[in-house]
């Protein structure tokens, strides 16, 4: 766990102790501590935690020290998710807009009872957020500008930011009982600076499409339609022979679209194992063998094959293009 991802986080139950109207002495304790641990500008605080070396640094006490605790062995801290938990989704939402601070957060909504952004923009356009003590039109002009900004920025996060809320959200789906496993994707796995969704790759018993729909009542979630049962597998230059290919598609794969077995030692009976299998492999549409030992031979037994591919890669093989080009079973744009 780095220092800047603790530090979001300590920043972030702050914020919300501040919208929950809790006493300014724990607001500030929270913050300060975020501080602190900025200022260590570390990769990893496990050894500083570990040797009790992080509970000297100014600012850090026992609560602030157990919520670094969680992060380092878990990932998430229980106490933020149970302040999260605790409030509308919609003030989350509310805390990105620039020039909004948590405490005014607290007026609107104790106030005028409004916990999103739509209805903020709708209070701000007709008259009612200007009425509140210390806004006035100047400060409604400007919240309205800040919900531009934040819906023209859209889902584009820093990358400490969005790695709290990414962590959230795999550990949640890897506690549902038809995932088998569950890893992040996109930019927040490539620790990228600027990150967009946040993309989670999970493998599941049953419909994946049941699954994903599960998650849209976690807050922050607004959409499973990306999620499909299509299977990509890639098994390039792992030492696999042909008796493993042959383990391999011995069962029903009904969801396998690509499969790519490149530079692995094989030999032409792998094509016998395809075309006996062809069965078990309905949605293959491409298929990869490139530099995988492959002569003339292999192509007699494919002949016979009952797959259905797009595209049938056996470059760097003993094989002519024209060849495989000629093959019954392989469409327009296979090579």
């Amino acid at each position: 766990m780095d220092s800047r991802t603790a530090a979001h986080t300590l920043e972030l139950i702050a914020q919300f102790l501040e919208l929950k109207g809790e006493n300014q002495f724990k607001v500030r304790a929270y913050a300060g501590a975020a501080n602190g641990v900025r200022g260590l500008n570390a990769d990893d605080l496990t050894p500083l935690y570990e040797s009790g070396e992080l509970g000297k640094v100014r600012g850090l006490g026992p609560a602030t020290l157990a919520v670094i605790g969680d992060l380092i062995e878990t990932g998430e801290s229980r106490y933020l998710e149970e302040l999260r938990a605790s409030m509308p989704e919609g003030l989350v939402s509310m805390l990105e807009v620039p020039g909004l601070t948590p405490a005014r957060i607290h007026t609107i909504y104790e106030t005028l009872n409004i916990d999103s952004l739509d209805a903020l923009e709708e209070s701000a356009r007709d008259g009612r957020l200007a009425t509140l003590p210390r806004f006035g039109p100047k400060t409604a002009a400007k919240i309205l500008d800040g919900i531009g900004k934040v819906r023209l920025r859209g889902n584009l996060r820093l990358f400490h930011h969005a790695v709290i809320e990414a962590h959230r959200l795999v550990e949640a789906v890897r506690s549902h009982p038809d995932v088998i496993r569950a890893e992040l994707g996109g930019a927040v796995r490539r620790c990228m600076e600027i990150a967009g969704p946040v993309i989670v790759v999970a493998a599941c018993r049953s419909d994946p499409r049941a699954v994903a729909q599960s998650f849209t009542r976690i807050a922050g979630v607004r959409s499973w339609a990306h999620v499909t049962s299509v299977c990509t597998l890639y098994l390039s230059e792992c030492q696999l022979s042909t008796e493993g290919v042959a383990a391999l598609v011995a069962e029903p794969l009904p969801a396998l679209v690509k499969l790519a077995l490149c530079g692995n030692e094989l030999d032409d009976e792998v094509a016998s194992v395809f075309a006996a299998s062809a069965s078990h492999l309905p949605a293959l549409r491409v298929l990869e063998l490139k530099a995988a030992g492959l002569s003339r031979a292999a192509l007699d037994a494919f002949q016979n094959c009952d797959l259905s591919l797009a595209r049938l890669d056996l470059r760097r093989n003993s094989i002519r293009p024209d060849d495989v080009a000629a093959l019954p079973f392989v469409r327009a744009g296979a090579r």
